[in-house]
This record gives C-alpha cells, sequence and structure tokens, in this order.
C-alpha cells in the first residue's frame, strides 16, 4: 500500500554550502563531491512505501527534484581528486594513461622540491607524511581496481585488504 505521505525535499546542505563557496569567489576544481558505497538505482519502487528509489538511495539534492549521482569506485573518486578523471575517456585513452605507470605525484615533483627547500623541518615532515600517505592511498586503490576483486555479501576482504584485526 502506497503511502499518502508526501516527500518534500530541497537542495541539500551540502550543496548550499558548495554554492555559497562558488558565489563568494572562492575557486576549486570539485565544488562538491558525492560519494557512496552502492549506486543504486534512482528509478523504481523500493520499500520506502512505494516511492521512488530516488528519495532512499540519494542525499545529495541540486534542487527538489534533481538528486546528484554518486560516485562508488574509490578508483574514480581517487582520479577526480589527483588525476583530473575524465568520466567521458575512452578505454584506449584510460590505457594510455595507466601504460605510462606514473604516480600523481610525478607530476608535481617540481613544485615539491622548490616548496621543500622553503619549509623548515617540522613542516618539511608533515609535506613528506602528506605526499607518503597520497602515494600509498594511490597504490592501494590501483591495485584493488587491478586485481577486480571484489567483496560479495557474507564474505570477508582477502587477507591484508585491512589495517583492522579480524574476529
Amino acid at each position: 500500500m502506497k503511502s499518502t505521505t508526501t516527500i518534500k525535499l530541497g537542495i541539500s546542505a551540502d550543496q548550499v554550502a558548495a554554492n555559497g563557496l562558488i558565489k563568494n569567489g572562492v575557486k576549486t576544481r570539485i565544488p562538491s563531491l558525492q560519494l557512496g558505497i552502492d549506486g543504486g538505482s534512482s528509478a523504481g519502487g523500493c520499500a520506502t512505501a512505494g516511492y521512488s528509489c530516488a528519495y532512499s538511495r540519494n542525499v545529495t539534492w541540486a534542487d527538489p527534484q534533481t538528486p546528484l549521482p554518486k560516485l562508488t569506485d574509490p578508483l574514480q573518486a581517487f582520479q577526480k581528486l589527483f588525476m583530473g578523471y575524465d568520466p567521458t575517456a575512452s578505454t584506449a585513452a584510460v590505457a594510455k594513461r595507466r601504460a605510462y605507470d606514473k604516480s600523481v605525484l610525478d607530476y608535481v615533483t617540481g613544485d615539491i622540491s622548490s616548496l621543500s627547500v622553503k619549509l623548515g623541518k617540522i613542516d618539511a615532515a608533515k609535506l613528506y607524511q602528506y605526499l607518503t600517505g597520497v602515494r600509498a592511498l594511490e597504490l592501494q586503490v590501483t591495485a584493488a581496481a587491478s586485481s577486480n576483486a571484489a567483496c560479495a555479501v557474507g564474505t570477508p576482504p582477502p587477507a591484508g585488504a585491512t589495517d583492522y584485526p579480524r574476529t
């Protein structure tokens, strides 16, 4: 039985903030980033009293009628943040970029070097720590993507895939 309750939505808080930053002249390559763990569908019936899945599977809305899609692939999210991910790139273009097998940090080596000499010991150590973290994340995400490994419900992740102890 369909509920008689009317769902009323509006622009989500993250989009209000993103629009405010843009309106105030803050320049950013990615004004808003929507991440999720399940893409799902925005159409069809869901267990939400017969309403469209858009209401139960989206938390970010540009306006009352427009849910914003979310990135659910960690590699795509990493590439968007650090590599200028292009969802319209052809398979051949993506393969060519991967064939170069360069780290995203290789593209900023000169900037890192010129910045490092201007920093004190503590700030230089923090920069090194940050860059090490970015590289470790890059290796982890690309390794997971290249292995085509996927977890199924009820199966533990492969050995070594987590930093926490297993029970």
